[in-house]
């Protein structure tokens, strides 16, 4: 779990961030979630584990999906986003799936969507 919080950490500071411009707020922040579960999914491939729930250590991550993400923007510079990530992978020669419910607070920080919070929940 310390892993997926420095990968967080990292997105937050190096390039985790997309210029408003123009674009739908709702666009731009449902771009970045796709760009965070591909940053993930590269990871949990890489480590070849996921966190939690207990005792669940991957051998081998088939990978990671962003399952129902559903976007609301309160102003414009503020948007939640809520969904579920989905990872399969493979634990004791054995397909498992684990789910979380999540929940992202971005803001708009001088022209760029910052990802300030989240929330992760067993599903």
């Amino acid at each position: 779990m310390r892993w997926m919080v420095w990968t967080l950490m990292a997105l937050l500071f190096a390039g985790g961030a997309a210029h408003a411009g123009t674009e739908c707020p709702k666009g731009a922040v449902l771009e970045l979630e796709n760009h965070l579960k591909n940053a993930l999914a590269t990871r949990y491939l890489e480590d070849s584990r996921w966190g939690a729930p207990e005792g669940l250590n991957l051998e081998e991550v088939f990978g990671v999906e962003l399952l129902e993400p559903e976007v609301r923007v309160y102003d414009p510079s503020t948007a939640i986003v809520t969904g579920t990530w989905k990872v399969v992978g493979l634990q004791k020669g054995c397909r498992v799936e684990s789910c979380r419910r999540f929940t992202h607070v971005w803001i708009l920080v001088e022209g760029e969507w910052r990802l300030m919070s989240q929330h992760l929940a067993l599903e």
